[in-house]
């Protein structure tokens, strides 16, 4: 995806620099976090009822689904599925 200007994208570029490597780290987690929040927000306005092991299942298919074959897909889903069944007891964040 390519929608900025090169001289925004230099601009961008020039302040990430400016950054020290953790400020760099911190501000690269903080997007994939919000990324992750808008996609959970989106999939539970089309979903509302959703469980969290179906949430994360959701989520790894928006993230991954087009690199694996159908047959890991299934296989990734039901482990995502069978570790939210026997970790209820982690707060939710």
């Amino acid at each position: 995806m390519n929608d900025v200007t090169d001289q925004a994208w230099k601009l961008q570029v020039k302040y990430a620099m400016e950054m020290s490597p953790a400020q760099r780290a911190k501000a690269g987690m903080e997007q994939i976090n919000s990324i992750r929040d808008m996609i959970e927000r989106q999939l539970l306005s089309t979903n509302p009822g959703m469980s969290k092991g179906d949430l994360a299942c959701a989520v790894f298919e928006r993230y991954y689904g087009h690199e694996f074959s159908s047959e890991m897909k299934t296989r990734i889903k039901r482990s995502i599925l069978d570790w939210h069944t026997t970790h209820t007891h982690i707060p939710s964040a």
